[in-house]
C-alpha cells in the first residue's frame, strides 16, 4: 500500500516514476480496519491519524534515475549475510505495477534475475534507465541498500504523510493484494 502510494506521487512528477520501491522503515502501525474510539469513526474508514500514526515520518518521496544493472543490485542487497551464519532478509515493497520472484535457494547477491523482475509485464533491462519513486532516506542509502546512492536526476514529490492520505482519498476501496514478491522455492 505504501508503495503505491509513493509510485501515485511519483507518477505525478515533472519526470514521471515508472514504479516505486519502498522499505518497511516508514510502515509505523497497522492501518485500521475497524471501528476505534473515536466517535466519527466506522468500520473501513479511514481516519486522518489513523493513517498518519500507520505511515510516514516527513520524508519526501523522490523519483530519481536508476539502472536497470542498480535496480537488480538493489533488490539482491534485501539479502545480507551475517556473521553467525544467518542470512538477514530486509525486504522492499514494490508498487502494483511490479511483480518479481526470487530463488532463496542461490547464494546471496544471485537471488534475483532482471528476467523475473517485471514492470509493466516487461523484464526489467539492467541496460536501460527507470523513473523509481522512493523515501528520501531510502535513495540516501540509509536503510541499507547503498547502490541507491548511486541514483541521479532526483525530483523531489510530497512528504510520505501526505502522499499516503492523497492515495487513501482517491481510492473508491482499498483492499489486501498479495502475489507481488514471491519466492520460486516455495
Amino acid at each position: 500500500l505504501a508503495a503505491d502510494a509513493h509510485w501515485a506521487a511519483g507518477k505525478k512528477a515533472s519526470q514521471p516514476a515508472d514504479f516505486a520501491l519502498t522499505a518497511s522503515s516508514p510502515n509505523r502501525g497497522d492501518l485500521l480496519y475497524t471501528k476505534g474510539s473515536n466517535a466519527a469513526d466506522a468500520d473501513g474508514l479511514v481516519l486522518f491519524g489513523e493513517q498518519w500514526n500507520a505511515h510516514g515520518y516527513a520524508n519526501p518521496v523522490v523519483v530519481v534515475t536508476l539502472t536497470g544493472r542498480q535496480i537488480d543490485q538493489i533488490l539482491e542487497e534485501q539479502w545480507v549475510a551475517q556473521s553467525n551464519g544467518t542470512i538477514a532478509f530486509s525486504p522492499l515493497a514494490v508498487s502494483r505495477n511490479v511483480n518479481y520472484a526470487f530463488d532463496s535457494s542461490k547464494a546471496v547477491g544471485q537471488r534475483v534475475e532482471p528476467e523475473n523482475f517485471m514492470i509493466d509485464g516487461k523484464p526489467l533491462d539492467p541496460d536501460r534507465t527507470y523513473r523509481v519513486a522512493a523515501l528520501a532516506y531510502l535513495i540516501r542509502g540509509a536503510d541499507g541498500y547503498p547502490t541507491f546512492k548511486g541514483y541521479t536526476n532526483p525530483v523531489r514529490t510530497v512528504v510520505d504523510h501526505w502522499a499516503f492520505l492523497s492515495y487513501l482519498q482517491d481510492q473508491e476501496v482499498v483492499e489486501p493484494e498479495v502475489g507481488r514478491v514471491s519466492d520460486i522455492n516455495q
